[in-house]
């Protein structure tokens, strides 16, 4: 299985590691693998990155677990076409990324994703329904 994590959730993993986002992320590793482009590993490299989250954790900490997680990733190229229409386009990117093909998940609690969920019958869910719904399909194997 393939999952898509949108920055704001990966950031919540990272920083807050007994949370359900952290998880959500854990879980998909376990069962399956996540997929970044270019723009969304660069993405999440600059947010981790912000001074504001030092108060959580190390920077060279943050990094550290950022790197990990995108290394154990599949890497996709996006293009920009076709249009898509989403009413934040910082989350367009995502949606890009999962029009690949063979995305099982989207993983956010963006409430603009949210809105359209599902999209292209790929369900967009925040980290605790995630976590249901990878429990009720009772996913067992990798791809």
């Amino acid at each position: 299985m393939y999952f898509i994590f949108d920055t704001n959730t990966l950031i919540s993993a990272i920083l807050k590691p007994l949370g359900t986002p952290n998880l959500a992320l854990s879980i998909a590793r376990q069962k399956g693998k996540l997929v970044f482009c270019k723009e969304t590993k660069d993405e999440l490299i600059r947010v981790v990155s912000r001074n504001k989250f030092e108060k959580y954790l190390a920077f060279d900490l943050r990094i550290e677990i950022a790197l990990s997680i995108i290394e154990g990733a599949e890497m996709r190229k996006i293009d920009s076409s076709p249009k898509i229409e989403c009413r934040d386009p910082k989350d367009e990117i995502f949606l890009r990324l999962a029009l690949r093909g063979d995305i099982d998940c989207i993983i956010s609690g963006d409430i603009h994703l949210k809105e359209i969920d599902p999209f292209y019958n790929i369900p967009i869910l925040p980290p605790s329904k995630f976590i249901d719904w990878i429990r009720r399909i009772n996913i067992n194997v990798n791809k």
